[in-house]
């Protein structure tokens, strides 16, 4: 079954330490870049936790809260009792408006005691952060790929965990410039074609189709960002040629592949 740590090399996604320390009060953060999520380990204490209009989260043992995508929120630890965190932004080499990030709700709290993994590696951060560690930056990579064992009911991760699904799944991430039919990935999934179609949609949100061109659109983002000719893009993910690729680019996002490269550099 493919592991969400292989898709993760497809979008460029790194993690990078800001802040670790203690929460006495408030700790407000804005709307990021649209290419950023947010990850927050909290050792102990007792901490709130608003995204948007209201405090919706309680955290009372150590937990992992994870924002896919970007959004306004803010950390409330009680003046008296106070908070241990570690704050890491998540950056990926599209926006944050693809099929990986999407997979996620828009918080995701992970308590640290019910998997000794992830305990164990955000131990290890802790002790990597407060002490200003180089090994920190591994620490909270490794904490991204355990991410795939969240508990998901629809969503990429919800389909790289079906039995059936995830052969399909495998079969597009690895080869995103083969001309998929639908009786292809139904054959892989041991499926018939409207079996396929109807629990490939229920499971992923969306038909396979549709699927197949956002995920094409998020490998081409991940390959312009690195500078590549739009027509190598192009052809790299199953398109006869940078025309073909700009209308659907054009048609999904409404921006030329370099249109959206430029607003890409603007927001820095």
């Amino acid at each position: 079954m493919l592991k969400l740590s292989e898709v993760l090399n497809q979008f460029n996604l790194s993690a990078q330490v800001f802040y670790a320390g203690d929460v006495c009060g408030t700790l407000a953060f804005e709307q990021a870049s649209p290419l950023e999520g947010h990850m927050h380990v909290i050792k102990q204490g007792r901490l709130d936790i608003r995204a948007g209009d209201a405090w919706a989260h309680v955290i009372e043992r150590p937990s992992l809260v994870f924002m896919a995508r970007s959004q306004q929120h803010q950390l409330r630890a009680q003046v008296e009792v106070g908070a241990q965190v570690v704050c890491a932004s998540i950056v990926y080499g599209v926006g944050n408006n693809n099929p990986l990030a999407n997979a996620f709700p828009p918080v995701l709290v992970l308590p640290l005691d019910e998997d000794p993994r992830l305990a164990f590696v955000c131990n290890w951060l802790f002790d990597e952060a407060f002490a200003e560690l180089e090994g920190r930056q591994l620490a909270i990579n490794r904490l991204a790929e355990l991410l795939e064992r969240a508990s998901l009911q629809t969503g990429m991760l919800a389909g790289l965990a079906h039995p059936q699904l995830h052969k399909a799944l495998l079969a597009i991430h690895s080869a995103p410039a083969h001309g998929w039919s639908l009786l292809e990935l139904a054959s892989l999934s041991g499926m018939s074609r409207s079996k396929f179609a109807e629990e490939f949609k229920a499971v992923l949100g969306q038909p396979p189709g549709d699927y197949l061109i956002e995920w094409r659109l998020g490998v081409a983002q991940s390959l312009l960002r690195q500078l590549k000719p739009v027509g190598l893009v192009a052809h790299e993910v199953g398109y006869e040629n940078a025309s073909v690729l700009a209308r659907v680019f054009r048609k999904k996002l409404g921006l030329t592949p370099l249109e959206w490269l430029e607003r890409q550099r603007e927001l820095g």
